[in-house]
């Protein structure tokens, strides 16, 4: 009886603390969703603004296009969702299987991104599934041309080799004397005809001599 009666006497005590504590954490909840929406209106302005210069230089591009009578270019591609279903874990950072086959229109050699960039390659297609290639794979005859972003310009090497103990991939074959600067984005330049050109497959990490002195390594997370 004594317990019971304590513990309904502490509830009366502490009621209006709890209340005033719940509504302090109330408070704090609706100015960090006021702040949070205010940024989101910024972005969604700066996505218009983006949009519409996005939309001027499609004008701009198919225009040329129809001066040069050009029919594509290595920037236009068309996407086809799909989902990892099968990934081999002795194998982890060489191949994964998609849900999507020849019957959805997948062949060999289409690059394969995900939101974050390029991932990999189609090397083999059924019906309903394929085999994907990744950008980590062991194979380092598969190269990618790709360009480091350096001063508004695109310096150009070839990717080929994945260093699992640092996570990193590594670029060979640059040529220019240049410094690059770490958070550098990296895309693929459409050279060679498999992937098309502008696809983000990462960012610097650093740069080092090889083991000739004639060209650069480069580094990418």
């Amino acid at each position: 009886a004594l317990k019971d009666s304590g513990l309904a006497v502490y509830k009366v005590i502490y009621l209006p603390f709890n209340f005033v504590s719940d509504k302090m954490a109330q408070y704090r909840e609706i100015e960090t969703v006021y702040k949070e929406n205010k940024l989101l209106k910024a972005k969604v302005n700066r996505y218009h603004l983006l949009q519409a210069t996005n939309n001027q230089l499609n004008r701009d591009l198919q225009a040329l296009k129809e001066i040069l009578h050009l029919n594509n270019t290595l920037t236009e591609y068309e996407l086809i969702n799909a989902t990892v279903i099968s990934r081999n874990v002795g194998y982890w950072y060489n191949n994964v299987t998609i849900n999507k086959g020849s019957r959805h229109g997948v062949k060999n050699d289409m690059a394969v991104i995900t939101n974050q960039g390029l991932v990999g390659k189609i090397i083999k297609t059924s019906y309903y599934n394929s085999d994907i290639k990744l950008i980590t794979n062991d194979d380092l005859n598969s190269m990618i041309s790709v360009g480091i972003e350096v001063d508004n310009r695109l310096i150009q090497g070839l990717l080929r080799g994945y260093n699992r103990s640092n996570n990193y991939l590594i670029i060979e074959g640059v040529v220019e004397n240049v410094t690059f600067l770490k958070g550098g984005q990296v895309v693929t330049t459409g050279l060679g005809g498999v992937f098309p050109s502008g696809i983000l497959v990462g960012t610097v990490m650093g740069a080092k001599d090889d083991e000739y002195g004639l060209t650069k390594k480069v580094m990418i997370k």
